[in-house]
């Protein structure tokens, strides 16, 4: 929480006080409880936080609206030269509303760390019999598709689709199929959430074929 009447950081096993001056443009209430507004929230995260961790917040701030681009910047120019401030400002440029996902959102930071060639984000594919596919990242120079494959629409999917475990894993491995066929697509990588936070893992995965060495 923002606290302005503390002059620095205090933490306890329950809160972690940030000091900072709060402006009435700052606060919102919601189902009565005083918050800082999202533009406000996201910005104090980014400052304080690592880019990865930054880049995963911002890039769902985008998507689902909370705050634009241009807003954070804002908010960000507004805070003058409060530490972390240059590590905050890459983190908004890079973000990305059509990372779909938290693992997206890493393994988009990840790619960067690594060399690997920036790829295009929710490419749009069309089956033969009128089949509709976007998949999480597409290299076009070399067809490769790449999917993040979070567990948790096999371990939880009927709550997040309302199917069985079992009706998921055929329907994804019957897209897989289809979009193996087109002629736009001569790889496809799939890769959970330890590959994409153990070193190295991910760009051995993606191939020299999208790994820049000229970082």
């Amino acid at each position: 929480m923002t606290d302005p009447a503390v002059s620095q950081t205090i933490m306890n096993s329950a809160v972690v006080k940030h000091a900072g001056a709060l402006q009435a443009t700052d606060v919102d209430h919601v189902f009565g409880v005083l918050v800082t507004t999202p533009r406000r929230t996201v910005v104090d995260i980014a400052l304080t936080v690592t880019f990865r961790h930054a880049v995963v917040v911002l890039d769902h701030c985008l998507r689902v609206g909370l705050a634009t681009r241009e807003e954070l910047r804002t908010e960000l120019e507004s805070r003058g030269n409060a530490r972390g401030r240059i590590r905050a400002a890459r983190a908004i440029d890079f973000a990305d509303e059509r990372a779909n996902r938290p693992g997206e959102s890493l393994s988009r930071v990840v790619m960067a760390e690594s060399g690997v060639e920036p790829p295009e984000l929710q490419y749009r594919f069309e089956g033969p019999n009128g089949e509709i596919a976007f998949s999480d990242f597409y290299w076009r120079r070399s067809r490769r598709v790449g999917e993040f494959d979070g567990m948790t629409k096999y371990r939880d999917s009927g709550r997040w689709s309302g199917l069985d475990a079992s009706e998921v894993v055929i329907r994804e491995k019957s897209r897989e199929d289809w979009m193996r066929e087109l002629p736009e697509v001569r790889a496809f990588t799939r890769w959970t959430w330890h590959d994409a936070v153990t070193p190295g893992r991910l760009a051995h995965l993606l191939a020299p074929e999208v790994v820049r060495r000229h970082r």
